[in-house]
Formats: C-alpha cells, structure tokens, sequence
C-alpha cells in the first residue's frame, strides 16, 4: 500500500510539473538582434553551444543564428552531433527541433523544440550574445 500511495504521489508530482507554462528567461531575450520565424535557406558549417538552453550556429563566416531551445538538456556541452529538423528546406521556430546526440544519453538523438531564433551579424553580435546569456 505505501508503494502505491509513493507512485500516485510522484505522479502527481509529474503532471504539475508538465503542466507549468513554459516561461523563458529574460537573457534569453533579444530585442538589439533581429528576430527570426522562418529560415528557408539553411546550411550550418559549425555549432558553438553557449549554456543547456542555447547554442550558435555559423552558416556563413559572417552570419551566425542562435537557437533558444524551449528546454534545457544538461549535458548539451558534450553533444557528438546536433542537427536541425526541417520541413523541404524550411525551419521554423516551434515547429522543428534540434536534435542533439550525447555519449550519456544512449546511442539515439533526441529532439527539443526551437523556441527562437535570432539573426547574428559578424563576431560583435556573436559576443553580445554569449555575454548577456552567461552574465549572472
């Protein structure tokens, strides 16, 4: 009887927690960059990952995006691989995902949401960004 009264406990526990509103950080927020729905053209030579909720990604020398993901993964710095879902050649924020392969978390990828997406021009843009999410 305690084992159930334990189970229907952290099941309670889970759905309150699932059901919390999803609410993003304010250094997560951008207003300087502009903001970005809908890429249509998309060919990403390298990935910087900044914290367990964002990552850079370069598709030109000069131009960079970052990704804010609508949740955080722990051991996103260890990530082997990170690619991008899309739909044709389209990727859309809080339709496609990215999807990330780490050592610890078994052999396949898995899949979290792009929650934004900001456009970043030259190395300025892309230091401005790493700072304002790492500054405490």
């Amino acid at each position: 009887m305690k084992l159930l009264t334990l189970l229907m406990l952290m099941l309670s526990v889970l759905v309150s927690c699932a059901s919390e509103p999803f609410v993003l950080d304010n250094r997560y927020v951008f207003p300087q960059f502009e903001k970005v729905d809908r890429l249509t053209t998309f060919n990403m030579n390298s990935w910087q990952v900044i914290d367990s909720q964002s990552l850079i990604v370069k598709t030109s020398p000069s131009t960079h995006y970052l990704l804010i993901l609508q949740r955080r993964i722990h051991d996103l710095h260890f990530a082997e691989q990170i690619g991008i879902t899309s739909t044709g050649s389209t990727i859309n924020t809080r339709f496609d995902c990215v999807k990330v392969k780490i050592p610890s978390c078994g052999p396949d990828p898995f899949q979290i949401p792009i929650h934004s997406m900001y456009k970043l021009e030259g190395k300025e843009d892309v230091a401005e960004a790493k700072r304002q999410i790492t500054e405490e």
